[in-house]
């Protein structure tokens, strides 16, 4: 009873905990207000900071399916934020487990997004207001992850938020 059982379970549950945000996120429109949905509340399994990257793969994968399902004209992005600093790091990682190293305190997220105005389209303005300055926005190559994905593009972005002094950065892939 254990094995293909259980799995349903777990995917069934990740479908229906994925898709209820995804449905509340168009509802209360919490797409403007970047809202996400770290993949730790999605499943436990993903507490761990060794299952960020498959957990959040595994997540973005199936919030482009649910997406396609409830016909969503509306951007899936995977974001993983990174160590921040001082001064500007850059890319400093080039396969998955240098990314791994990189990952800061805070699990992936989910977010949705209208077509057009994903972070690194409007990197300096949220709501009439300056919030970012000296925003850098790199194209990453795909195999970083070194699985298929239903990806359309994978950023690398950092920028430094006006009332703080460091430099944030995030890996964002786009669905």
């Amino acid at each position: 009873m254990g094995g293909p059982h259980q799995n349903n379970a777990t995917s069934d549950r990740r479908s229906l905990a994925v898709e209820s945000w995804i449905l509340k996120n168009v509802e209360q429109h919490g797409y403007e207000r970047y809202d996400d949905f770290h993949i730790d509340e999605i499943d436990e399994a993903w507490k761990s900071r060794e299952s960020w990257i498959d957990g959040g793969l595994e997540a973005f994968r199936l919030a482009v399916k649910l997406r396609g399902r409830n016909r969503l004209d509306l951007s899936v992005v995977l974001a993983f934020s990174l160590l921040s600093d001082d001064e500007p790091r850059g890319i400093n990682f080039r396969t998955r487990e240098e990314l791994r190293a990189q990952l800061n305190w805070s699990p992936p997220s989910l977010y949705m997004f209208q077509r057009g105005k994903e972070p690194w389209t409007e990197t300096d303005i949220l709501g009439g207001k300056v919030v970012v300055e000296n925003a850098t926005v790199t194209d990453l190559d795909a195999t970083i992850f070194g699985t298929q994905l239903p990806a359309k593009r994978i950023y690398y972005m950092e920028f430094r938020q006006v009332n703080f002094d460091e430099y944030c950065r995030s890996v964002f892939v786009e669905g």
